[in-house]
């Protein structure tokens, strides 16, 4: 974040800058697809849930790299001045 006082995807003033799951629910930008995995997530363990939603993160990430045609081998290029990728 840029500001403290911008708040994104139902981030709260305190010192914790991890989004909340009513604050992500109220988010108009925060797509209904990820709210309706999140109602439903509410209901199971808070640990299998979050060690399932990291399992989840790293393989959607992989198919979005092999998309872009990036892999592990790869240099990632393309964001920073000095060829980084961010």
């Amino acid at each position: 974040m840029s500001s403290p006082d911008i708040l994104h995807a139902g981030m709260r003033r305190s010192g914790d800058p991890r989004p909340t799951p009513e604050g992500l629910l109220a988010d108009p930008a925060v797509s209904t697809p990820l709210k309706l995995v999140l109602k439903a997530w509410l209901r199971r363990d808070p640990v299998d849930a979050a060690r399932d939603a990291a399992l989840l993160t790293l393989a959607l990430e992989r198919i979005a790299d092999e998309a872009c045609g990036l892999t592990l081998d790869s240099p990632r290029r393309g964001g920073g001045d000095d060829g980084s990728w961010l």
